[in-house]
């Protein structure tokens, strides 16, 4: 895992400059590139994959996921981000990143309500995610 200062990009003020900073920073490796904001001033998402659904090529404006650290709003209005969430919210895109669309089941991590979102994968969901390379089984 490689970490490194956000430079011009610790707010994401557009879907443009999202897709940028990609092009700027993603590099040649067979890993997702996950990049993690300050915040989000543009939309009301929270996180964003180079397309929805994936699977995003290694390389230019699609390759990556993004997501903001401090954008989260329940579904009661109250902010707030617990590690927990992040977690949940970097699955989530990186899940998109691999193919995967919303599914409105409770417990799935792909529901599209991050405050009202379990853990789970289902098997297709698996089988959708395999086929992209970046996922083993041991």
């Amino acid at each position: 895992m490689l970490f490194r200062s956000a430079g011009s990009y610790t707010v994401i003020n557009s879907e443009d400059e999202v897709r940028d900073m990609w092009e700027d920073w993603s590099v040649p490796n067979s890993s997702i590139d996950v990049y993690v904001s300050q915040s989000f001033s543009w939309s009301s998402y929270n996180g964003y994959a180079g397309d929805i659904p994936g699977p995003a090529s290694k390389g230019g404006r699609r390759d990556g996921v993004a997501v903001s650290k401090t954008g989260f709003t329940d579904s009661a209005g109250n902010a707030r981000l617990t590690v927990e969430t992040l977690a949940q919210l970097i699955g989530h895109e990186v899940g998109h990143y691999l193919g995967l669309e919303h599914q409105e089941t409770t417990s799935n991590l792909m529901r599209s309500n991050t405050g009202d979102r379990g853990p789970e994968l289902d098997y297709d969901q698996y089988r959708k995610m395999f086929p992209h390379g970046f996922m083993h089984y041991e």
